[in-house]
């Protein structure tokens, strides 16, 4: 004979998603973004940059593919294109994504450093690394790649 006995608890379970088959209890209800609400330690702070930055990298690669795209239009569009670029805001844009992109790289370098070499317990100290590679980076971009920031 077979055995029933997952199928009769199943449904006698009076709120199947909510019961706990192992607890016996129902199981409580959580917000989801209490979690995230408790636990703003570096880990957490790495793990939602790394989720922003990945999207500015997504919105800058969708702008810069749609304005390439102009060259199918034609010569004048592209050319209008290419005016547009040559705002401010666009050079200042371009400037937050490659911070963007810097960030990121850092980021992803250190999370396959932490899983292919299972160094979690090094997480901390590789994301300091990280922040302290990203400030001298990121003065050195201001020194030396910025053109006219520091006037010599």
């Amino acid at each position: 004979m077979e055995d029933h006995s997952n199928l009769r608890w199943f449904f006698s379970c009076p709120s199947k998603l909510l019961e706990s088959r192992f607890a016996g209890c129902p199981m409580k209800r959580t917000n989801t973004f209490s979690h995230y609400r408790m636990n703003l330690r570096l880990g957490m702070f790495s793990f939602i940059s790394h989720r922003i930055t990945g999207f500015i990298l997504l919105l800058a690669g969708l702008v810069i593919l749609l304005s390439l795209s102009a060259v199918m239009l034609g010569r004048s569009t592209f050319e209008d294109m290419l005016v547009l670029i040559q705002f401010p805001i666009f050079t200042v844009l371009g400037h937050i994504v490659v911070f963007a992109l810097f960030w990121h790289v850092l980021n992803g370098i250190k999370i396959l450093i932490v899983d292919i070499f299972r160094a979690g317990r090094l997480h901390k100290v590789l994301t300091w690394i990280m922040i302290t590679l990203f400030i001298t980076g990121t003065l050195f971009y201001f020194v030396h790649l910025l053109p006219g920031v520091f006037p010599k």
